[in-house]
Formats: structure tokens, sequence, C-alpha cells
């Protein structure tokens, strides 16, 4: 039988949407936040929940998610990619059965905090994953995927909650975490993973299979067992005589020593003041408080159906997103979708504002709400989402980057909750308009950073970016010259919401 040209991409799908099952449940629970609050706080559906518990509610999911995100990568690595995102299906069941049979607020916080700590420990080992077992062709597609159902399943669940209550809705969101389940039991554990632990032969056979039958994978073989040679030579005889504390402490201090370089602690210091601007804009509590938002801004369509039209745009958005990241100049972008999001508050803001003295039904004012949430998701997802991300995988040193981006990941999640939970508060303080024009104003901070501090990496090596930052000030704005991209871009795509994806162009040192 001649052997096949092209390695199975049929099987490369079957293997990613086992772990895009993962992303749905998490995108689930975002939605159900979103859609189902004003019913869950309602004396006649719910539990007649104040400002405080729902802010509790809404929260508590990010919440859990902070430490355990950065777990999550850890687990991985003991008990592998696959073994590790087959016990977080039955987590997600067991938290979205709790919430959806709630007599009180315990079980329902608890269904939600059980949850959060799944999503947690799910973002680092699905995208780990679907990097592994992808072939460099498809590897940025795929991983875009992860954010893509995420969108997806947030937007099936704005759909099912404008018929199902809130517990009905509960019970249709098990369905992703159940179909993750069945889907993990056809495919094989990364052969990355299992070449790492010295298990070649099971590696072998599960590259095969993800290749197809016939396809001949002597080569990346080759270049997988190349790959763990050099990670086995970094080990010493010292490394192998110290006992697991002993090395944990000493790479620790070694960390906490490579903290002082240039290139570590200045794009450190550029990515979390970018995450404190991008979730600072308020943007999570769009998605959130998707009805509350929508019910509170005096939109003329059925809150409801206002959600729904929002969820779809977001996710087209994501789409779009991903096409200009690639090819446009990333201050550039990241400047005008700041100042697009922070129109979306302002005429979010007015819209509220004048609805307290109207008294005559007026059709622009009617569907002033919803133009204004479609310019801020529009906004958003064109760079402010995109961009910090995506800065993990460009900025960081290789020797640290997962680390790193494990750090900025727990961050970015702690901010998330901090919006969250201070949303009613904030907008007790300051009005409802008032909150509205606070994360303008954000937003026009995020446009003033991004036009006078924000290095643009596109087209730049790992290298060349490393050098940068060993060379110049934390704030220094790179030149014309410096900062001149073309469209073959060596930069890895990291979604918004933070799934990631890696680049299709890995120097040896990356894909080791």
């Amino acid at each position: 039988m001649a052997k096949e040209v092209k390695p199975s991409f049929a099987r490369q799908v079957l293997g990613c949407m086992s772990v895009y099952s993962l992303s749905m449940s998490i995108g689930a629970g975002t939605g159900f936040s979103g859609v189902a609050l004003s019913d869950l706080a309602s004396k006649e559906n719910g539990f007649d929940m104040d400002a405080d518990q729902i802010s509790w509610f809404t929260s508590l999911q990010t919440f859990a998610m902070v430490p355990t995100c950065f777990l999550g990568g850890i687990t991985s690595e003991f008990l592998g990619r696959k073994l590790t995102c087959r016990l977080l299906g039955p987590l997600f069941i067991i938290g979205f059965s709790c919430i959806a049979a709630a007599p009180d607020l315990k079980l329902l916080y608890f269904g939600r905090l059980l949850c959060g700590v799944a999503c947690g420990l799910a973002c680092s080992p699905g995208g780990v994953y679907v990097s592994e077992i992808s072939t460099p062709e498809w590897r940025t597609t795929f991983g875009a995927g992860l954010s893509s159902f995420y969108m997806v399943a947030t937007w099936f669940t704005y759909v099912f909650g404008k018929w199902l209550g809130w517990r009905a809705l509960a019970c249709t969101c098990i369905a992703y975490p159940a179909l993750g389940i069945v889907l993990l039991c056809f495919v094989p554990e990364s052969p990355s993973y299992l070449a790492n632990q010295g298990r070649f032969s099971e590696a072998k056979k599960s590259l095969q299979w993800l290749r197809g039958p016939n396809f001949i994978i002597d080569e990346e073989w080759d270049s997988l067992m190349e790959s763990v040679a050099k990670n086995k030579r970094k080990l010493t005889e010292e490394d192998l005589k110290m006992s697991k504390l002993d090395k944990f402490k000493r790479d620790t201090m070694d960390f906490l020593a490579k903290l002082k370089r240039p290139d570590v602690w200045k794009p450190m210091l550029i990515v979390m003041s970018l995450m404190c601007l991008q979730q600072f804009t308020g943007i999570s509590t769009l998605a959130y408080y998707a009805v509350s938002i929508m019910e509170s801004a005096g939109s003329n369509l059925n809150k409801y159906t206002a959600t729904i039209i929002y969820g779809l745009v977001r996710l087209i958005a994501c789409f779009l997103g991903s096409w200009f990241v690639k090819r446009f100049k990333r201050r550039l972008l990241f400047v005008l979708s700041s100042l697009s999001l922070a129109l979306g508050f302002v005429l979010l803001g007015i819209s509220v504002y004048l609805l307290e003295g109207r008294e005559e039904n007026n059709q622009l004012l009617d569907i002033l709400p919803l133009i204004s949430v479609n310019i801020i998701a529009i906004g958003y997802q064109a760079g402010l989402g995109p961009i910090p991300w995506s800065y993990t995988a460009e900025l960081f040193p290789v020797d640290l980057r997962g680390v790193l981006s494990g750090i900025s990941q727990t961050v970015a999640n702690l901010y998330i909750f901090l919006v969250l939970k201070t949303f009613p508060a904030v907008q007790e303080g300051l009005t409802i308009a008032g909150s509205y024009w606070f994360f303008a104003g954000v937003g026009v901070l995020a446009a003033i950073y991004g036009a006078t501090i924000l290095p643009d990496t596109q087209g730049k090596t790992l290298a060349e970016v490393s050098d940068y930052f060993n060379k110049t000030g934390c704030c220094s704005k790179p030149s014309d010259e410096e900062t001149s991209g073309n469209d073959e871009t060596k930069d890895g795509l990291l979604e918004p919401d933070g799934h990631t994806t890696t680049s299709e162009k890995q120097t040896p040192k990356e894909k080791s």
C-alpha cells in the first residue's frame, strides 16, 4: 500500500476536539453567569440575592482559577496531559450538578467553586496537548480553536438561557464535559509527554496513531528523540543525587536570580501592566453580567435576545481579531482597539444616563445599549484582547516562558476576579453610568500606554526581542526601524480568556 503523503487531519481534529470540550465547559460557566444571574437573583425563581451575594456567585469561578491555573501545568507534568484532562471532566459535571440541584446558596457557591477549580486546571494541559499532537502546518489553527470553542459554548449558553430556567440550563452545561470524557477514550496520550517520560514504545505508537497508519513518521520521530535527548543532557550527576525537595529549592533560587535579568523583569513589567489595563476596562463584566447590563441599560429588545446578539458579535470578532493581529502593527492596533472600547463604554454610559429622565420612546436610544456593547466587543477582540496574551509568547525568554506565562495567567485571573467582585460596589459608588465612564477612562489610559510605551515585536525573532530588552530601558519606545514588521511573523498567537496557541514556526529550542 502506498504511503500517505500527508498526516491524518481527521485524527488531529479528534484529538483536539477532546480538549475543546474543556474549553466549552469553561465557556458554559461564563455564559451561565451572564444569562442566568437575573433569574437566580430573583425572589420568585431563585434565592433573592443581594448585591454582595450576586458578586460572589459571579466571581467565584474566576477566584478558584487564580491558584489552579498555575497548578494545572504542574499536574499535567506528573499525570500526563490526557489523564489530567480526563479527571477534569467529572469535576465539571459535579460542579454543574451541584448548581442545578442547589437548595440554597451554599451548594450553589460550592458548585461554582468546583467549576472554577476545573477551569483553572484545564488551562495549561489543554493548550499543551493541542500543541503537542498537532503538525506545524495546523498548530496555530488548532490552538486558536481553544478560544473559539470557548466563545461558541458561551454563545450557546446565552441562546439556551432565553428559554430554559437556570436549573435546566445548568444541566445542559453537563453535556460539554461529558462529551470530553467520551472523546478522550479514543485518543492517545501526547507523544512528547510519553517520550520525555522514557516510554518510547508508547510514544511511537501514539505518534503513529495521530499521523495515520500509513504515514511515515521517521523524520518527526527523529526530531522528537533529538528534543528529548537535549533535555536529558541537561541533567548532571549532581541532579541525579539530589532529592526532589533540594531540586525544588535550587530551582526556586535560580528562578529568583533570573528575575534580575533585564530580558525577564522588563517584559514582566510590560505584560503585568497590560493585563491590568486590559481587565480593568471592565470587559469581563459584559460576559458575566450580560443580561443584567442589558436590562439596566434600557434596551428595547428583549434582554435575552440582546445578549444572544452580543454573544454572536463577540464570537465573530474573535476570528477577526486573530486575523488583525497577524496582519497589522501591534501598537497601532492596540491604540485603535482601546479607543474603540472606550467609545463603546461612553455610549453605554450615555444610554443609562438618559434612561432616567426619558419619558417617551426614542428609537435611537432604544438600540443604543446593543450598539454600545457590540462596539466594545469588536474593539476588544481587535487588539486589546489578543495582544497582551500574544506578548506572553513573544516577550518572555525561552528558558522561563512556561513559568512566566503561568504567572501571567494567574495574575490576569486575579484582575478578573477583582473586577467582577467589585462591579456592583463600583456601580453603587459611581452610579451605573459612572461605572461605564470609568471603564472608558481606563480604555483611554490603555491607548496612551500603547502609543508611548508598548513595544512592537511583529516580525522580530526571539533573539532580537531579548536583545532589545537587554539594551534599552524598560519604557523606551522602539524606533520605527525596530518596529517595522512583516507578515511572516514568528510569534505565537495567544487568544483572549487565557487560551494560548503556539507558533507554527518554532525554533528547535522552543520545540524542546
